[in-house]
């Protein structure tokens, strides 16, 4: 992440800093759309730490979101851990 003086500084008519604050824009702009559904359902999930039952792990996600970027068959719905496949099988 580039700190906020270093960025108002860059020349957007030279090529290397425009091309800097082009991927400064895209990862302030994957960012926030990474962080926008933690911070929603972060009540949630708190409530959910306290359950006993199966559990999502990061690795898990990670795999899901890996398999839907590469694999063109993967279901438009795709879960990923143990208890998302659990209620998966329930809902089925």
């Amino acid at each position: 992440m580039m700190r906020p003086g270093k960025r108002r500084r860059l020349n957007p008519f030279i090529e290397p800093q425009f091309l800097a604050e082009r991927v400064e824009k895209m990862k302030a702009s994957i960012r926030a759309k990474v962080e926008y559904p933690f911070r929603v359902h972060a009540p949630h999930h708190r409530a959910m730490a306290e359950s006993t039952g199966p559990e999502t792990r990061m690795q898990d996600v990670v795999e899901a979101v890996w398999r839907a970027a590469t694999d063109a068959s993967t279901p438009m719905y795709l879960p990923a851990g143990a208890d998302t496949l659990q209620w998966a099988a329930e809902a089925s």
